[in-house]
């Protein structure tokens, strides 16, 4: 995995961790007001892209905002190491921890001449 990553742009880039395991990878996104159903996770072309989005919640009249409605995307450069078919998420407490799991090395097998 490319630890580079890419931002896209006019959204905010979420502060990332990235962890290295014996079984894969997992990436820690802080995403703070961002509801499950706000996220989105694909994968295309070797890339994932992680994406969120926190609306304002308005119960009155503001008298002072410092938060606003934001849009979070990043993506990261996978490298094919990746069973992308098992990556699993979860979101919780505004953190959104993504596992990539290694795909198993090809094993060999033996081929009978006919």
């Amino acid at each position: 995995m490319n630890t580079d990553t890419q931002s896209c742009a006019k959204n905010i880039r979420p502060a990332s961790s990235v962890i290295h395991r014996k079984d894969g990878v997992i990436i820690e996104c802080d995403m703070p007001g961002v509801a499950r159903d706000g996220i989105s996770l694909t994968v295309e072309n070797d890339v994932l892209t992680i994406k969120g989005r926190r609306t304002k919640t308005q119960q009155g009249s503001p008298l002072h905002r410092e938060s606003r409605s934001s849009d979070y995307a990043r993506s990261f450069s996978l490298d094919g190491g990746f069973d992308t078919g098992r990556i699993q998420a979860r979101a919780e407490a505004g953190v959104l921890r993504v596992f990539l799991p290694k795909a198993e090395a090809p094993k060999p097998r033996q081929i009978a001449v006919g």
